[in-house]
């Protein structure tokens, strides 16, 4: 099999005659099915390691640097199985199984553990969970918090088998999330999760630093560094100390839980850094993980909540591969840490089983698509609407009215919200008799009301306003155009046949009535630049770029990276596949 040198590996001297594994390679793990499984360590310089497991077998040989990497081929779900290195010694890892692997990372409620410790805080029926969660095919590590200025190569961890004794140290929302899946998948197949994950951080510090620094933050990279940023709101620690050294551990995707905390801004800002993270975390791995995103649930905070759910969902919108789970519906009204993690583990499991693995289940509730002014009422369209819309009219106009229109954007009025046609709304005010825009659960702690009538469970609509930043960039290497409208109705679309060796269509529109300088850059998922595609001033409108220069062996991932804006300050990146 191939050998490959991993550059960031520890420097252990070539002193060390006996051959080691990375620590995620212990009893009890979960590796990843039907995909190649990289497993990693050290030994002496030049020395023969062989990796093998269930009739599959690697060879290669380390490194001057006493590094070694081999590549298991893709294997098929099943186990438990025993996992031998074997170098100057042998290293014999137990009750290994091969499945469905997620890195589950974030914030404290993706820390809150199935007993929590965070004061006031519980999880709802929590006794009754943890005596049921009787499930030996569903297995967790725990990474833990260690944040370093400098990218590590190994935890501190072990795997505990899912069962009422071990299951109080898991993460409570990726336990219900694995439980979801697994049940999804027919109970047959085993699951795997990495909970990485700290209480307060804030995004950026789950993103590498050079991506942090490419992608418009080096002003906050050096104030850091400077000393100018204290503990959980540092850039790129956590990345080092608990995402760096799962990579290039094979796995599925991720789910991530975060947003209460944020520094760096919100709105577009934060917009931009969660598909900064999304990317960057798909460029290390080398592959376009699936990534499912939770939504901020409803709070009683002074926050402004709505313009971290804003970008929050359009990340989403802009990246193939990823999934949004609202949780408007089940937050806690006055504590940080809502004790209802089930259904926030269902949404992830649904959103998991529907995009990652092509079930046919209704994964995500109504996302607004566009709106229509007819007279004195604005009618809104929806993306989702399994089944056709519901509202509950208990809450229609109660609490936080959810409904509101505006003639001018920003004084709004109450409005009454009727179902059309199923699958669209009717808004009215009778103090708005000429809206123009529209908003839903525009608040920190809104009654949500709208939902689909989805199977195997209607799920809740996200938050949205009509007038909402608009999305000026979309990619997409399928069979045919996406629609991707954008707030000004501007259609946008990328398009190629999904083969190297065929044109890619990147298509975007320059808002306004400015003349804007764009860079448009191609890079490969090692980081290296394939092709500046633009480069110079635009002028307003709609423009498209065919780009002919894959070869016909050039099968893989790409990033497409647009920049615009005074100093090319303004990013936005899409993932590009080609078969």
């Amino acid at each position: 099999m191939i050998l490959f040198a991993i550059a960031l590996q520890a420097s252990i001297g070539t002193a060390f005659a006996n051959v080691a594994v990375q620590s995620l390679f212990s009893n009890g793990m979960v590796l990843q099915r039907e995909m190649p499984v990289p497993v990693w360590g050290t030994g002496a310089a030049n020395e023969k390691v062989t990796v093998s497991i269930n009739g599959q077998q690697a060879t290669g040989t380390t490194g001057a640097n006493g590094n070694w990497t081999v590549q298991l081929p893709g294997m098929t779900a099943g186990g438990p199985y025993t996992l031998t290195i074997t170098g100057a010694n042998t290293i014999t890892i137990t009750d290994v199984y091969i499945g469905e692997v997620w890195v589950c990372s974030g914030q404290s409620n993706m820390d809150m553990r199935m007993t929590c410790t965070f004061a006031g805080c519980y999880l709802n029926n929590a006794a009754a969970e943890i005596a049921a969660a009787n499930y030996p095919l569903i297995r967790s590590c725990n990474v833990p918090w260690a944040p370093n200025k400098t990218p590590q190569t190994t935890v501190k961890t072990s795997w505990l088998v899912c069962n009422p004794a071990n299951v109080p140290v898991f993460s409570a929302a990726a336990y219900f999330f694995g439980r979801e899946i697994f049940k999804g998948l027919d109970s047959t197949v085993p699951i795997g999760l990495i909970h990485a994950s700290f209480g307060a951080t804030c995004i950026q510090t789950w993103i590498p630093r050079a991506d942090l620094v490419a992608g418009g933050f080096s002003a906050q990279v050096a104030t850091f560094e400077k000393g100018g940023l204290t503990g959980t709101h540092d850039p790129y620690v956590g990345f080092n100390a608990q995402i760096n050294p799962l990579i290039p551990f094979a796995v599925r995707g991720a789910i991530w839980y975060q947003g209460e905390s944020r520094t760096w801004g919100e709105d577009t800002t934060y917009r931009t850094l969660q598909v900064l993270l999304i990317n960057s975390w798909r460029k290390a791995w080398g592959r376009n993980l699936t990534f499912i995103v939770t939504q901020l649930p409803n709070h009683n905070t002074s926050n402004n909540w709505p313009l971290v759910r804003e970008p929050q969902l359009q990340a989403t919108q802009m990246l193939a591969n990823t999934g949004l789970v609202v949780t408007i519906d089940i937050g806690d009204t006055g504590y940080i840490h809502p004790h209802n993690k089930q259904d926030v583990g269902l949404r992830l499991g649904l959103a998991a089983l529907g995009i990652a693995y092509k079930q046919n289940v209704t994964y995500s509730g109504p996302i607004y698509d566009k709106m229509a002014i007819e007279g004195n009422s604005i009618r809104l369209f929806f993306k989702h609407t399994d089944g056709g819309l519901k509202l509950d009219t208990s809450t229609a106009t109660g609490w936080t009215a959810p409904f509101e229109i505006s003639a001018n954007g920003s004084a709004y009025s109450t409005a009454t919200a009727k179902i059309d046609q199923d699958t669209t709304l009717l808004l009215s005010s009778s103090a708005v008799t000429a809206p123009k825009v529209a908003r839903y659960c525009w608040s920190a702690n809104p009654k949500a009301s709208l939902y689909n009538k989805g199977a195997p469970t209607a799920l809740p609509a996200s938050p949205f306003r009509t007038d909402a930043p608009a999305i000026t960039f979309a990619v997409n290497n399928s069979s045919k155009p996406i629609d991707a409208k954008v707030r000004s109705g501007v259609n946008l679309s990328a398009t190629g046949k999904g083969i190297s060796g065929l044109p890619v269509i990147i298509s975007f529109e320059i808002p306004g009535n400015s003349v804007q300088n764009v860079r448009l850059r191609m890079y490969d998922m090692r980081g290296q630049l394939v092709a500046t595609l633009l480069n110079g001033n635009v002028t307003p409108g709609f423009h498209e770029i065919k780009f002919n220069g894959f070869k016909a062996s050039a099968a893989g991932l790409y990033i497409c990276e647009m920049a615009s804006g005074p100093n090319l300050s303004t990013r936005q990146t899409a993932v590009l596949r080609l078969k």
